[in-house]
């Protein structure tokens, strides 16, 4: 409708041209897939949503904005076709076929549909449905991503709301820092790789590592780092070791070091490796080694051991030992001076004589002792009864000598004396005696020859009195083999020669024939007592039956009817229970 304006801007009014005809408006594109509607509107900024099993969908804007889209083309077209009908021309190449009245519009491809056209569409649930449960399933907790490459812990998680009252919400609330370092370091896909990583987080600098000097067999180690254990701080060793202080260290403890100390070929190779290794911040000793090192270089520590372990189990070793002599020395004078073995003795013999008349086994002035194990095997005709000889033995020294058997059994009593006895053996004593002064005259002279050493001249004469407590002894046990020597001849009993009997062996046959003599004292106390019992019941019944009330109708003064007990007479009460 306006001016044409020529080249030369003359204002000549050109002849109106008539409007050609609008140009058709393509039909809407049809989506290849739901993904195109999903990047064109994440290009366009527009929302999208997400189902739960992850399928993408269009939004409710974008399905309004393609319903007017197709809306607006379709008016279009319909415009256009009726142009094209009035001037009479066809349908322009391309377009679309005018749709037929009544008929709803074709949804465009893919719309309303799920993958491949499968499964229901944006419009068979609800948008606002959509959009809580997509947020329900989203995480709260802040992204985590690992270092390195780890491990996975396979479990279905589980994504809640922020208010709740369950386990998970208290461990949300509380927290728990956790060495995320060293889980990268264990659980790395690579380990060689996840430590590398953790070292260059920590440290960018390079550590050279500290080399641990060996040079004792692993086995000797092992046994040194176990003593160790056992012992004060080194320092603390060693330092009780050079003054030997009482109290320092235990009598275990010295033992210990005693069993533990280094040797002569231990002592050079150690000296040997100190001149040829350097020791400085990268290489230092193991701690075997180190403390062994350190033990060396007290002057004579296998010296001072040796005192200081002798001096700590001197004491209860010469105990034992001069007990064990005292004991020995106790049971031969009760056994030479008791009343009760001689009587025992003589009527075992009288006894056995008795048996043993009209046979070469009678008339005997006496018998070996090992026959008084066996009485007790000689058992009685009166199978009833159980009895032995032993039992009739005991019987008759509690008719004959009454009181002598419960002063023997008493405590402290003779049997307990002989019973000691018996436990000890007077060839150990004597030997473990000796062995015992030859490492104290041994120690003695080792330090004697060291003048220049306090604490070596001081435990000198703590060895010194050792020995003389030992030299003390050496006489006691020469008085016990006298005593010895007269208890044999008293029982006619070899104590020396092939034949010869032990102490073990004396005291051991007097020991064990005691015992069957106290059983059987045991067993016929507790017969009496039985029998006692039952004379004490029998005695209760009968007063009860005598004191049973009279059958009358007359009462007596206990509620009793004499005139009964008088007519019905002595068989009455006869035929009453008890």
């Amino acid at each position: 409708d306006g001016e044409a304006i020529g080249p030369t801007g003359g204002g000549a009014t050109a002849a109106p041209e008539p409007e050609p005809a609008p140009a058709p408006v393509p039909p809407p594109a049809e989506a290849e897939s739901d993904s195109d509607f999903v990047e064109d509107a994440g290009a366009a900024g527009r929302p999208h949503s997400w189902t739960d099993g992850g399928i993408m969908v269009v939004s409710k804007v974008r399905e309004m904005e393609q319903k007017e889209e197709r809306r607006e083309a379709k008016a279009a077209a319909k415009a256009a076709a009726s142009e094209a009908a009035a001037k009479g021309q066809a349908p322009a190449k391309g377009a679309p076929p005018a749709p037929k009245q009544g008929l709803p519009p074709v949804p465009a491809k893919g719309v309303g549909k799920g993958i491949a056209g499968k499964g229901k569409g944006p419009g068979s649930m609800p948008v606002a449905k959509a959009k809580a449960k997509a947020a329900k399933a989203e995480p709260r907790k802040p992204a985590v991503m690992p270092g390195v490459a780890v491990k996975h812990v396979f479990w279905s998680p589980m994504f809640l709301d922020a208010n709740g009252n369950t386990v998970w919400h208290e461990i949300d609330q509380e927290g728990a820092a956790i060495d995320t370092e060293e889980l990268e370091f264990l659980f790395a896909e690579r380990a060689a790789q996840a430590r590398r990583d953790c070292q260059e987080a920590s440290e960018q600098e390079e550590v050279k590592l500290v080399k641990r000097i060996r040079v004792l067999e692993e086995q000797r180690r092992r046994s040194i780092c176990v003593m160790l254990a056992r012992l004060p701080p080194q320092a603390e060793t060693v330092a009780a070791v050079r003054t030997m202080t009482d109290g320092a260290l235990d009598r275990d403890q010295v033992e210990l070091l005693l069993l533990n100390a280094p040797q002569a070929d231990e002592i050079q190779l150690l000296r040997k490796a100190r001149e040829t290794n350097t020791v400085d911040e990268y290489n230092v000793w193991d701690t075997a080694e180190d403390f062994m090192l350190a033990l060396i270089d007290v002057p004579r520590f296998a010296l001072r051991l040796q005192l200081w372990g002798f001096e700590g189990f001197f004491m209860e070793r010469f105990e034992d030992l001069n007990r064990a002599a005292g004991d020995l020395l106790e049971a031969c004078e009760v056994v030479l001076n008791s009343v009760l073995i001689k009587h025992l003795l003589g009527l075992a013999l009288f006894a056995g004589n008795y048996l043993n008349g009209g046979t070469a086994r009678g008339r005997a002035d006496g018998f070996a002792l090992e026959a008084l194990s066996q009485l007790r095997n000689i058992k009685t005709s009166q199978v009833d009864r159980g009895d032995t000889l032993v039992d009739y033995i005991m019987q008759q020294m509690e008719r004959k000598y009454p009181g002598e058997l419960a002063a023997a059994f008493a405590p402290q009593g003779e049997a307990e004396v002989i019973a000691r006895a018996a436990r000890r053996k007077q060839t150990d004593i004597a030997s473990d005696v000796q062995a015992l002064k030859a490492q104290a005259s041994a120690l003695q002279r080792s330090s004697r020859a060291v003048d220049d050493d306090d604490v070596m001249v001081r435990h000198g004469e703590v060895i010194s009195m050792c020995l003389a407590e030992l030299d003390g002894l050496v006489v006691g046990l020469g008085h016990l083999q006298a005593r010895w020597e007269d208890l044999c001849k008293w029982f006619h009993v070899d104590h020396e020669g092939p034949q010869k009997k032990t102490t073990e062996e004396f005291f051991g046959i007097w020991s064990g024939y005691l015992k069957d003599v106290q059983q059987a004292r045991v067993a016929m106390q507790v017969k009496e007592m039985r029998l006692k019992q039952e004379q004490l019941r029998k005695k209760q019944r009968t007063t009860r039956t005598g004191r049973r009330p009279a059958r009358s109708g007359v009462p007596c003064a206990d509620g009793a009817h004499a005139a009964g007990d008088e007519a019905a007479g002595p068989d009455a009460e006869a035929s009453q229970p008890p």
